[in-house]
């Protein structure tokens, strides 16, 4: 199980902590935030390229393919009725060329990620208050 604890600091302004680690998230100045840190939907967008990441690179080692200087942009189009990202894109942008029998392989990789598993097979959320 992993467990996340959210603080709220003051004003919109959170702090994230687990296993020692602190993260901090706020909205933009528009939206009543400070514009210090990534807003909610960024920080999500860029768990779900950090998860790609991750398999990407475990695939691409077991390949011998280069992957230091790799890049993965994460593009969330909103949309309405709920509020939430309606289609995600994920563009891996390779430091080397892959080998043309490997590059399917990698985007089977990327989509074996936790999270992309999470949100393909939505979990039960439930909301207490204490």
């Amino acid at each position: 199980m992993s467990t996340v604890t959210v603080e709220a600091l003051g004003g919109i302004r959170f702090s994230a902590s687990t296993r020692g680690h602190q993260i901090f998230c706020n909205p933009p100045a528009g939206s009543e935030g400070e514009e210090t840190s990534m807003n909610p939907s960024e920080l999500f967008l860029s768990a779900l390229g950090f998860c790609v990441g991750v398999y990407v690179v475990r695939f691409c080692e077991k390949h011998n393919v280069t992957t230091k200087g790799m890049k993965i942009q994460v593009l969330g189009k909103g949309t309405t009725d709920p509020s939430r990202f309606g289609k995600i894109l994920f563009e891996i942008e390779m430091p080397t060329p892959v080998p043309e029998e490997l590059r399917e392989a990698v985007i089977r990789a990327a989509k074996t990620c936790y999270l992309h598993n999470t949100l393909n097979n939505p979990p039960e959320m439930d909301i207490t208050l204490k």
